[in-house]
């Protein structure tokens, strides 16, 4: 808790603060000034043009990837919004500020936009009542074209694409139809795998009805055909399979003569024939019921009947004819169906099978005994371990014709690679307004260290400048003490006053005084006010 005694000292001590700021401006010479006030220009204005500099509105990408077409529809509709926005990505992206990213895409997806660089199906929004067939089937093919071509589009490595088909025509007159076609023109971010270019492939072909994947076409924005035909397929795997093959027994032999030392070719003989076979076995020997049916009927001792033949046995007063019982009779019916065990086995082919590898393996020489020796060629006997070495990592089969050879020649010696030029040093990609920044503040860096060093030079020349004023106590003190005291040690009001040494005290104020006149009557203003305050202490 404050009293009033501190409150009064706080203050009585800004003045203090003002005139000792105002005592140092004083002292500085007009260089210094100069100098001081160039510093501190120079400070703000380096700071305000750095935060000047950087965008106080933060861009985000609003859409990317944009086709011409699609980029000016959008930027017609932002002005339109009032909307501000920045182009990035060579015209194929724009930026809006990030506050209102979400709040444009809403709006601008509600008009379908962006439309992914052609028509689709809303093509067929607007149909008028006397659209004729033929405008129909146009109108069908481009939104096909358009939709197909959006949904390529939304691949990751794929910037842009277009599609062109070609519907086959169907008339009755024709024995054959034309069947259709289709190519496909992307523009890639990246690159496509052969699975991915198969899957574009696929998704047209299952699009349109009578397409099969042989009959599209996939290029790049280079000319580059992506689709490979069935025979590109075919030499893939076969290089494929003998790329592995060497590999495997290149690493083998390898690790015998060290690397560099062996040359491995392998060429295989592909059957590319795919098949399916089915397979039905019966077996006679082991027969088995399939259904069987027994139905048995027995015939009862049924009695005969006897009496008076013809029309008399029909008179009244006959006697009724007598029964006479008759010997029983049973049929029994069995029904059996065998059926004959069988076995269906159904095989299917690989699309590719090895029928026959070549195996060519090439061994540098080795090394003589002595140091300066020539190599010598490799012996029979090492050779054949190399041979079984490569016969198994290969798989070579001899059976089924596989060939395997080993030769031991001198290898040439290899060229030495070239030495890489000096890199050159890349500059930092600063920024204009940071590189400006920091040269301003080199600047001022420098101009500070400048004017210290002056100033401290200054001293050393005049040993004599005073201080800022000390208490009058302090000052009394000094003056009673012995000529060669160590100096003075800082009071409460002020920096001590330089050490006092001989000639006396009296003659060194009495110079100062005459060299600044103006200097020694604000040191006496100031003690006169220190005065005061110990006065009014006293009092207290």
């Amino acid at each position: 808790m404050s009293t009033p005694d501190t409150e009064r000292e706080r203050l009585e001590s800004k003045p203090q603060l003002v005139d000792q700021l105002r005592a140092l401006w004083a002292k500085l010479s007009p260089g210094r000034r100069i100098a001081l006030v160039a510093a501190v220009v120079g400070t703000l204005g380096a700071v305000g043009y750095v935060s000047c500099s950087e965008p106080s509105v933060r861009y985000e990408t609003l859409f990317a990837g944009l086709s011409p077409e699609d980029a000016g529809d959008i930027v017609q509709r932002l002005q339109a919004m009032g909307v501000p926005y920045q182009i990035a990505a060579g015209g194929r992206a724009i930026e809006v500020p990030a506050a209102r990213v979400h709040e444009v895409r809403l709006s601008l997806a509600a008009d379908g936009v962006p439309r992914g660089g052609g028509v689709g199906f809303e093509v067929f929004d607007d149909q008028s009542f006397g659209t004729t067939s033929f405008v129909e089937q146009i109108n069908y093919r481009r939104a096909l074209q358009g939709e197909l071509a959006r949904t390529i589009s939304s691949l990751d490595a794929v910037a842009s694409a277009r599609v062109h088909i070609a519907l086959g025509e169907r008339s009755v007159f024709r024995d054959v139809d034309n069947p259709p076609s289709a190519s496909v023109a992307l523009r890639l971010n990246g690159t496509l795998s052969p699975a991915q270019v198969r899957g574009v492939v696929n998704l047209v072909a299952s699009s349109v009805e009578g397409l099969t994947p042989d009959r599209v076409v996939v290029v790049d924005d280079r000319g580059n055909v992506l689709s490979a035909s069935a025979d590109a397929t075919h030499l893939e795997a076969q290089r494929s399979i003998e790329e592995t093959l060497a590999g495997r027994v290149r690493s083998m032999i390898e690790k015998v003569v060290g690397p560099g030392h062996v040359s491995v070719v392998v060429t295989a003989d592909m059957n590319q024939e795919r098949y399916e076979k089915t397979e039905e076995r019966f077996d006679k020997d082991s027969p088995v019921v399939r259904s069987e049916a027994i139905t048995s009927e027995r015939l009862g001792d049924a009695g005969t009947v006897g009496g008076i033949a013809g029309a008399r046995g029909n008179l009244p007063g006959t006697p009724a004819p007598a029964s006479a019982a008759g010997p029983g009779a049973t049929r029994v019916a069995e029904t059996r169906n065998y059926e004959v065990s069988r076995v269906v086995t159904r095989t299917e082919g690989p699309p590719a099978r090895v029928e026959r590898l070549h195996v060519a393996v090439l061994v540098d020489y080795k090394p003589g005994d002595g140091d300066d020796a020539a190599p010598v060629p490799r012996d029979d006997e090492e050779l054949a371990r190399i041979a079984a070495i490569a016969r198994e990592a290969a798989g070579v089969d001899p059976e089924r014709g596989d060939r395997i050879e080993v030769h031991s020649v001198p290898f040439a010696p290899l060229p030495e690679p070239p030495e890489p030029p000096p890199a050159e040093a890349n500059p930092l990609p600063l920024p204009p307004h940071l590189l400006i920044g920091a040269g301003a503040g080199a600047l001022v860096l420098f101009a500070l260290a400048f004017a210290l060093l002056r100033r401290r030079r200054k001293r050393k020349q005049q040993p004599d400048v005073l201080r800022l004023p000390a208490p009058i106590a302090a000052v009394e003190r000094a003056m009673t003490a012995a000529p060669d005291a160590a100096g003075l040690e800082p009071g409460d009001g002020g920096d001590a006053i330089p050490a006092l040494s001989a000639p006396p005290v009296f003659d060194r104020v009495a110079r100062a005084a005459r060299q600044d006149a103006q200097r020694a009557a604000m040191v006496l203003q100031a003690w006169l006010r220190g005065d005061e305050k110990l006065v009014a202490g006293g009092r207290r």
